[in-house]
């Protein structure tokens, strides 16, 4: 146990390894990640070099989040009003890539979801997956439906709508947004988990973003531009099928 100063919590830290279910850092670790290296630097984004160090830097924060580990929570501030503990990234891609092959040989599908360039990563994995990977994976992403669905229901029910009608339970639900704060996405990440879906998030921006909170689980790129939010993701989601985990 650390030894903690009056009003910081006190947490054990698990090491890091194949059997490890998180790393628990004390409250005044999270404070300072928070306060201190959250975020990218973007005042200089102005050479190819800073923009090639700004990516590599959202790709190493790269921060991963388990639902299934409330009771060993961490500072708030890191997901507000609901405790994870920060999950070793590797274990993370494992459990995403076993959720993805499992979902696949029970029958079910991946549904991939998204907005505006999200949209384009979810329609751009789906068939990666599908092809490359050998992962029943849709996204939702036909012109038709959408604006059917957003002239009867409205724009921010355009997705959650689409798995009323197409999901079944135990799909794999996964759901891109770079703010994590978009109507049409949170109202997607609540149908799913109501539903008996399982929901995974990739989100970026800013850190108490909703989306975040919804997921089994949650990666989240510590990055406050969409260019390398963005290009985190599909690298995250290329590595599914394209990296030995």
């Amino acid at each position: 146990m650390t030894t903690s100063s009056p009003g910081m919590r006190k947490e054990a830290t698990l090491l890091e390894g194949p059997s490890s279910k998180g790393v628990v850092l004390d409250q005044n670790m999270a404070d300072d990640a928070i306060t201190k290296g959250a975020y990218v630097d973007l005042s200089n984004l102005g050479t190819w070099e800073r923009f090639k160090e700004v990516v590599a830097s959202a790709l190493d924060r790269i921060q991963a989040t388990d639902g299934d580990l409330q009771k060993r929570a961490i500072g708030s501030r890191l997901v507000p009003d609901v405790g994870r503990s920060i999950f070793p990234f590797k274990n993370a891609m494992i459990r995403l890539v076993t959720l993805a092959r499992e979902t696949h040989a029970s029958g079910h599908k991946v549904i991939f979801v998204g907005n505006g360039g999200s949209a384009a990563i979810a329609s751009h994995m789906a068939i990666d997956w599908t092809k490359n990977g050998g992962i029943r994976s849709i996204a939702l992403n036909d012109p038709a439906t959408l604006t059917c669905l957003g002239n009867d229901f409205g724009y921010e029910n355009v997705f959650a709508k689409q798995l009323e009608f197409y999901a079944t339970p135990s799909d794999l639900v996964i759901i891109i947004s770079s703010s994590g704060r978009s109507p049409n996405i949170l109202a997607t990440g609540k149908w799913a988990c109501d539903n008996g879906l399982r929901v995974v998030t990739l989100s970026g921006m800013e850190h108490s973003n909703e989306l975040r909170r919804m997921g089994e689980l949650n990666f989240y790129v510590p990055a406050n531009d969409y260019g390398p939010v963005e290009l985190a993701h599909i690298c995250l989601l290329h590595s599914v099928v394209s990296v030995r985990w």
